[in-house]
């Protein structure tokens, strides 16, 4: 995982250095236990959702999500896995991300 993010930050390096930090908007039955950002330079960015409490299994999430709608039209790679991990839609489903992990690091490479 360290070694993938740091071969995304070396050729992301103004993502990473000059890109804005904005919070995402969780919505559901467990939002409260997802918390994450957004960090977007021109056309790329970096998403990255955390669970607060490890508790929730894949089927545990429900229709807790991530908003989608107001974020660019592109496809977000899982950096760790590779796995395209959705295309813009109005929300992405918090269990499709995370599977069975606790984070998850998306990016969406500039176009």
């Amino acid at each position: 995982m360290i070694s993938a993010l740091l071969d995304l930050r070396k050729v992301a390096v103004e993502l990473f250095s000059e890109g804005t930090y904005e919070p995402l908007e969780i919505i559901g039955q467990r939002s409260n236990e997802v918390c994450g950002f957004l960090r977007r330079h021109d056309s790329a960015a970096l998403m990255v959702i955390v669970t607060r409490l490890n508790s929730a299994s894949r089927d545990d999430w429900g229709n807790t999500a991530i908003a989608t709608s107001s974020l660019q039209e592109g496809t977000w790679q899982d950096v760790v896995s590779g796995l395209t991990a959705f295309g813009t839609t109005e929300r992405a489903l918090v269990s499709d991300i995370l599977q069975n992990r606790v984070f998850a690091v998306l990016h969406r490479d500039a176009k």
